[in-house]
């Protein structure tokens, strides 16, 4: 219907203001309900959600504990290493490293694996993973070390109890079946990741 003067009759959905129609969605036109919404969505894609910020400060977290770690047990280590020097020292001077020398070994043994946890420390914070290998080296270690420290007790006891002897054989025993399924179970992790890098 053409009126005077060119005029139109006016749609009653555009007379009314945009901010009142658009209020609610049944009112609101199809064309800015579209621009409305993409505008909604953009301010929400423009701010990160919750959850990665959330997810970020426990990463942040996550680095402190483990750098904290790290430089614990780095001195830890440099302090075994100079004890153990020293000792090593005073022993060769006294002519005492053959009688000493588990005690000296256990030393060594406490330093390889504090070094081990190290680097599991240094991968997990470089990577943000855990690799299983140098934790069964490390429990490898520990075994070793465990052998000889009874070792050295069965060798300065002169007579030692039944209960205690039997208790002996028995972690012995334990420790012997122990030491190699973690050497295998670490040759066989090694094997596996060396087949798919090659593969790769």
């Amino acid at each position: 219907i053409v009126f005077p003067m060119g005029r139109q009759k006016a749609d009653p959905l555009h007379a009314v203001s945009p901010l009142l129609t658009c209020s609610h969605f049944a009112d609101c036109p199809v064309s800015e309900l579209g621009s409305a919404t993409g505008k909604r969505r953009m301010a929400v894609e423009a701010k990160p959600p919750a959850r990665a910020w959330i997810a970020r400060a426990f990463i942040a977290i996550e680095d402190v504990v483990y750098a904290g770690l790290g430089l614990l047990l780095g001195a830890s280590a440099l302090v075994l290493l100079v004890n153990g020097a020293i000792a090593f020292v005073q022993n060769v001077a006294r002519n005492a490293l053959t009688a000493n020398i588990v005690v000296l070994l256990d030393s060594i043994l406490l330093i390889f694996l504090v070094v081990e946890l190290l680097y599991t420390v240094q991968v997990s914070f470089r990577e943000h993973t855990i690799a299983p290998e140098p934790f069964l080296l490390v429990g490898v270690i520990a075994a070793i070390r465990r052998v000889l420290v009874i070792t050295a007790e069965f060798g300065h006891v002169p007579a030692v109890a039944e209960t205690i002897l039997q208790r002996y054989v028995l972690e012995l025993a334990v420790l012997t079946v122990l030491i190699p399924v973690l050497v295998i179970s670490l040759l066989l992790l090694r094997k596996g990741r060396l087949n798919v890098a090659r593969a790769s």
